[in-house]
């Protein structure tokens, strides 16, 4: 690797290669299946150092790599520059317009937290500990999609850092063949540094988890299915199987079939028509209830710590154990 003394010498940030203080706790992304060693790791302060990484990494002919939480992490990163954005952590809500502007390392769980304070909401996941740049180029399906569709319809604008290095805005009126493509188009088309989302006045939702022991399991799924033909409009509904760790408050052997719903009413019209189906007795955590919007992203909220995750599965293969 090229001398990086005067990249280290021009970002606000930090630049680390792999045996350094400050390496590995740089590059650890929150999904631990997978190994991040980059030749070169550049820990942003700024959209400035972005593009003074992109730009060396460019003369130098090296790949660049982004990461920001590390919900994403799902392959190897063994070379090239890694650009890290969990720097770029700063959030401001106008209320006034009904709107955040969102640093690229901002998880979702700031900006609920925030925009509550002002009875905002915006369109997020179901995960507070995701970032907000991720979901969004991802398309940003969340619990909200059927009443309020897509996360990326929020969009106002983007901030991004070219292939060659420029600093460039994306909205209806700036590139806007850019802005379009970065909705929903995931990454390969520059790096986000910042977004400006319209928020929605959403005081309460209802919603939740309905677990069921294993034997019920395909009892649960069909009620489910009849569950979804007639569900409200307003209602976001999903199902999944899980086996659970040895816990206190988990049966022994337990696997679930969850129904997980959200709308904006706080009424019965989420699940109550579910619980009809489901005899009580199957039942062993109910979840399902109306919350304040600050709690969004908390019904169908997984682990917050980082781990190892078993992704991508070949058949036949066997399931790792983690600590």
């Amino acid at each position: 690797m090229t001398d990086l003394s005067t990249l280290r010498a021009a970002v606000a940030g930090v630049v680390l290669t792999p045996g350094e203080a400050g390496f590995v706790d740089l590059v650890a992304p929150w999904l631990q299946g997978a190994a991040i060693t980059p030749a070169v790791a550049v820990g942003a302060k700024t959209p400035s150092d972005v593009a003074l990484a992109v730009k060396f990494a460019t003369a130098e002919g090296h790949p660049v790599r982004i990461q920001a939480t590390g919900h994403g992490a799902h392959d190897p990163i063994t070379s090239g520059v890694l650009v890290v954005t969990k720097g770029l952590d700063h959030l401001t809500i106008d209320a006034q317009s009904k709107s955040a502007t969102i640093g690229a390392g901002v998880p979702w769980g700031a900006v609920i937290t925030a925009a509550a304070e002002h009875g905002l909401a915006p369109i997020a996941g179901s995960s507070g500990t995701v970032g907000v740049v991720g979901f969004l180029l991802g398309g940003g399906l969340g619990p909200l999609i059927r009443s309020h569709g897509f996360g990326s319809d929020y969009v106002r604008e983007l901030e991004v850092v070219t292939a060659d290095g420029a600093l460039v805005r994306a909205s209806t009126t700036q590139h806007p063949e850019l802005f379009w493509a970065l909705r929903g188009g995931k990454g390969g088309l520059g790096v986000v540094t910042e977004v400006t989302i319209a928020l929605v006045d959403l005081p309460t939702l209802y919603g939740g988890t309905l677990m069921f022991d294993a034997p019920y399991i395909e009892s649960a799924l069909r009620a489910w299915l009849a569950y979804t033909a007639t569900a409200d409009a307003r209602v976001s509904t999903s199902a999944a199987l899980m086996r659970f760790p040895d816990a206190p408050f988990i049966p022994d052997r337990s696997s679930r079939a969850a129904s997980d719903g959200m709308c904006t009413e706080g009424t019965s019209v989420c699940h109550e028509a579910l619980l009809s189906c489901c005899a009580s007795r199957w039942s062993f955590l109910r979840r399902a209830r109306q919350h304040p919007a600050i709690a969004q992203a908390s019904p169908v909220q997984p682990a917050l710590d980082a781990r190892p995750r078993w992704l991508h599965p070949r058949f036949g293969t066997p399931r790792p154990t983690f600590p």
